[in-house]
């Protein structure tokens, strides 16, 4: 885990349109802090330069104490979650979750155990040998979830992950995600111009 700073950062496009201008603030080391503003402006254009998607114009971007700006973004700690969830549909709820692991070409034993960790933390146990294709958007949520804790981030960016969830899920999901950041204490950044959403967090606000 770890704390996240902005100082001074603008994004500008090719065209010169300033997505974001000189924006400034800090996320403290296990909290949880809601990005909001309309649409338009700039919110998934921060999380993509946080995650070193998309190039800082101006400004600087710290993870702790180490300055990310010239980093790629698998040297940054970051873990991302967009609102399609950012999970294989073909796949089982295992693979998807195993996945990073094996990518970084960890050994199996450690897969496994830390495997079994968050399929249990995110109760995703009975459904690990399901097609994520077939199960609820509950489900799917929480499998996106175990994606991005089981590669143990300094800190998870959430762009807008509730916008395509069913009306049914929405407040049970948002509930579980605020218990899940209170027992792991992972630094989240939740970004989203939903006012329901952002009562039900309860979290800190910084505009955009």
């Amino acid at each position: 885990m770890a704390s996240l700073t902005l100082k001074h950062v603008d994004r500008a496009f090719p065209n010169g349109y300033e997505a974001v201008k000189d924006l400034n603030f800090q996320i403290e080391d296990g909290e949880f802090v809601i990005l909001t503003g309309p649409s338009g402006s700039g919110k998934s254009a921060v999380m993509r330069m946080i995650a070193g998607l998309d190039e800082v114009k101006n400004g600087e971007i710290w993870i702790g104490d180490k300055l990310v700006n010239s980093l790629p973004p698998e040297e940054r700690g970051i873990a991302m979650i967009f609102q399609n969830y950012t999970v294989y549909p073909r796949m089982t709820v295992l693979e998807n979750v195993e996945l990073g692991l094996r990518l970084r070409g960890i050994d199996e034993k450690e897969i496994g155990k830390r495997t079994l960790e968050v399929l249990e933390l995110l109760d995703l146990v009975e459904v690990r040998f399901a097609k994520v294709k077939n199960l609820s958007d509950l489900w799917k949520h929480r499998t996106a979830l175990a994606r991005a804790m089981i590669l143990e981030p300094d800190v998870i960016l959430m762009d807008e992950p509730l916008r395509n969830v069913s009306p049914k899920f929405h407040n049970q999901l948002t509930q579980e995600l605020v218990e899940l950041q209170e027992r792991t204490g992972v630094t989240i950044l939740y970004a989203t111009k939903n006012v329901e959403e952002m009562a039900l967090l309860g979290k800190r606000k910084v505009m955009v």
